[in-house]
């Protein structure tokens, strides 16, 4: 049996998401606050404070931990028990970085050097526009 319909399958790109627990979740709200969830946290050190990095050719946030001593810091937050934030408006601002909706980042990774890499190319947006 034939049949006449042409189909154009196009293969999702994700997979079954990872557990809660295990995956690393990095959002940016319209108000330029940095939160990300405790399994992310931990990755990066559970740091108090850290320094921004900006990759202008690839769009990239990097999140970096630093000594409470080291300039150019930020202070990192409690915002739930299992969630921590960086306010980056000035570095927002900065860099030219706008948003009109919340956005989550689809692929957040945590470098050999202990770097979170964030690439604004690939986000998902997560809220209501403003």
């Amino acid at each position: 049996m034939e049949s006449s319909l042409i189909n154009h399958w196009e293969e999702f790109p994700g997979g079954q998401a990872r557990p809660p627990g295990e995956r690393l979740y990095v959002s940016l709200n319209t108000r330029f606050v940095l939160m990300f969830n405790q399994t992310t946290f931990e990755k990066i050190g559970c740091p108090e404070r850290a320094v921004l990095l900006y990759d202008r050719r690839n769009s990239m946030i990097g999140v970096r931990a630093a000594p409470s001593e080291a300039k150019n810091t930020f202070p990192v937050t409690v915002t739930a028990k299992t969630h921590r934030s960086i306010s980056i408006t000035s570095f927002c601002r900065h860099y030219a970085i706008r948003i009109d909706r919340a956005v989550a980042f689809q692929d957040p990774e945590v470098l050999e050097d202990g770097t979170l890499r964030l690439d604004l190319r690939t986000t998902t947006y997560v809220g209501r526009k403003a």
